[in-house]
């Protein structure tokens, strides 16, 4: 499996957005939220387990990106700065004791605007196994799997957005790998990278 890395544009087409919404531009912000609206549904889905949640989720986000554009200092991707914020927002929203689960099939049959290697793998007959093994991963080891093959970010931009040292995202997506090559037997026989 290949992580899918937004493309050089998009990263600064990104950039050009944000700024124009640090100024107030109403409509940058309508662009920019169209674009992450659908990845950061599906991430935030994989994560909370709730579509009421993750819809309430998305637009709390996107009211932080709106509010703290100006703080954003470069130092990261534009989407890694935006799904760290969601990934903070998922953690607030699982502590809470109305957290309910949502059919796990939804994560992988909503279509994603930047298909990936996972969206290949949920048209295969495997797919059913495949998320039945997700499922049984952690939140923490099933978060990293997820956006390293349905996002496209590096390790070091899951650091950013778990808010751990790149270590940890390393040591968590071993033993993520692991789990899921147990789960899965022979099936991929070594697919799993």
């Amino acid at each position: 499996m290949g992580a899918v890395r937004p493309s050089l544009e998009t990263s600064e087409a990104d950039e050009v957005l944000l700024a124009r919404v640090a100024s107030g531009d109403q409509a940058a912000f309508e662009k920019l939220f169209l674009s992450y609206q659908k990845r950061l549904f599906r991430y935030l889905l994989g994560a909370v387990r709730s579509e009421a949640i993750a819809e309430e989720l998305v637009c709390e986000t996107m009211t932080d990106v709106w509010r703290n554009a100006r703080t954003f200092q470069g130092r990261s991707r534009v989407s890694t700065w935006i799904f760290g914020i969601a990934s903070n927002k998922a953690k607030t929203a699982l502590r809470r004791p109305q957290h309910q689960e949502a059919d796990p099939e939804l994560v992988l049959r909503l279509e994603d605007p930047n298909p990936g290697p996972a969206d290949e793998i949920a048209r295969q007959e495997l797919a059913g196994q495949v998320r039945a093994a997700l499922e049984h991963l952690t939140p923490e080891h099933r978060q990293v799997v997820e956006l390293t093959f349905m996002h496209g970010f590096s390790y070091q931009e899951i650091a950013t957005i778990a808010g751990c040292p790149v270590n940890t995202v390393k040591t968590r997506m071993f033993h993520a790998k692991r789990r899921l090559r147990e789960a899965l037997g022979g099936i991929f026989s070594g697919r799993v990278p």
